[in-house]
């Protein structure tokens, strides 16, 4: 038996791609901070800084630029610090 339509793996990847993008769209706005001192410290130095960190203890957050992408160099240097 010949299938003319699309198969059901690719509807379901599709379906599933389509979720993941909704779902990332959705974040919080790229310039959210909880914590201003970051903000003014970026615009001391020149720089851009991207922090999520949670306590885990009380579940209080910090989050600036956390939205956005940071070139892998920047994320590299944490893995590296914590091995």
């Amino acid at each position: 038996m010949r299938r003319t339509g699309p198969a059901r793996r690719t509807l379901l990847t599709t379906a599933a791609a389509a979720a993941t993008a909704a779902a990332l769209m959705t974040g919080a706005p790229a310039y959210a901070s909880t914590h201003p001192g970051l903000r003014e410290l970026e615009d001391q130095h020149g720089a851009r800084l991207g922090v999520f960190a949670r306590n885990i203890a009380t579940g209080r957050t910090v989050r600036h630029r956390a939205g956005e992408l940071f070139p892998m160099c920047s994320l590299f240097k944490t893995l590296a610090s914590a091995a």
